[in-house]
């Protein structure tokens, strides 16, 4: 996997994020853009809580989220921004 790479521990302190939209979106997650638009699949990230954008400026759409990401498990969001 490519892009962000939260620390990880003894444990394996790694989730994965799963983000779909429609319309299509730029993700940031903690404030960083990540390489790709939704679809998003498997993105490796630290566990925790995660404050996650959407924003697609051609249609002025952003939301905020926040979402919790668990040890080798991935967290999926799927939404309409519309």
């Amino acid at each position: 996997h490519s892009g962000y790479h939260g620390p990880t521990g003894a444990h394996g302190e790694a989730g994965y994020l799963h983000v779909d939209s429609v319309p299509t979106a730029k993700v940031f997650l903690d404030g960083v853009e990540l390489p790709n638009k939704t679809p998003v699949l498997a993105f490796a990230a630290r566990a925790g809580v995660h404050v996650l954008v959407l924003e697609n400026k051609k249609h002025r759409l952003r939301r905020t989220y926040k979402v919790r990401i668990r040890a080798g498990r991935t967290t999926s969001l799927e939404v309409d921004l519309r």
